[in-house]
């Protein structure tokens, strides 16, 4: 399991769980609606500290389905 910060572009993070690390332009599923991957960045954290690497995810467009593109109530990622 990977601790992972979902970045919408309304400023909001919400911390999630992932199986695997994704990759850009791949679609995660998160509150039953799917957001493509724009940006990955890992953030890296020094030895001698209790603070844990993070992994930060910025998304795009949320999806309804995989055929009908829905803007989604968080907005998308333009900072690309």
């Amino acid at each position: 399991m990977i601790k992972a910060l979902i970045a919408f572009q309304d400023g909001t993070r919400k911390e999630v769980y992932l199986l695997t690390r994704p990759m850009e332009g791949e679609y995660i599923e998160h509150a039953g609606e799917r957001f493509q991957v724009k940006n990955v960045t890992h953030i890296t954290a020094n030895t001698n500290t209790d603070t844990p690497p993070k992994l930060v995810i910025k998304v795009g467009i949320g999806r309804k389905s995989s055929h009908a593109m829905e803007n989604s109530e968080r907005g998308f990622f333009t900072g690309i």
